[in-house]
C-alpha cells in the first residue's frame, strides 16, 4: 500500500458539519468523500459506498466485511466494474 495525503478545502463555502473523514481513506472512497463534501447528491452507487466508509475506509480491497463484498459483486454483475 502507498500513502499520500489529500485535503478538501471548501472555497466560498463550508464543509458540512456531518461530513467525517477517515485518518486512512483508500482511493476507493476518495470520489464518495469529494462529492459528499461539495454536498452533490449522490447517486445509488456513490450513496452506499458511503455508507462503507466506516467499515473499510482505509483497506477497500483488504477489508472483509460482507456488505462491502455484496456490493462489490453487484458492480460486477451489473457491468459497472469490469474484472477483465
Amino acid at each position: 500500500m502507498y500513502k499520500t495525503f489529500y485535503a478538501i478545502e471548501m472555497v466560498n463555502g463550508a464543509l458540512p458539519g456531518d461530513l467525517t473523514a477517515p485518518a486512512m481513506l483508500d482511493a476507493a472512497f476518495l470520489s464518495t468523500l469529494t462529492m459528499s463534501a461539495a454536498g452533490l447528491p449522490l447517486d445509488p452507487v456513490f450513496a452506499t459506498r458511503a455508507t462503507l466508509l466506516a467499515d473499510c475506509a482505509a483497506p477497500y480491497f483488504a477489508s472483509e466485511s460482507v456488505r462491502k463484498k455484496r456490493f462489490h459483486r453487484a458492480l460486477v454483475e451489473a457491468g459497472i466494474v469490469d474484472l477483465a
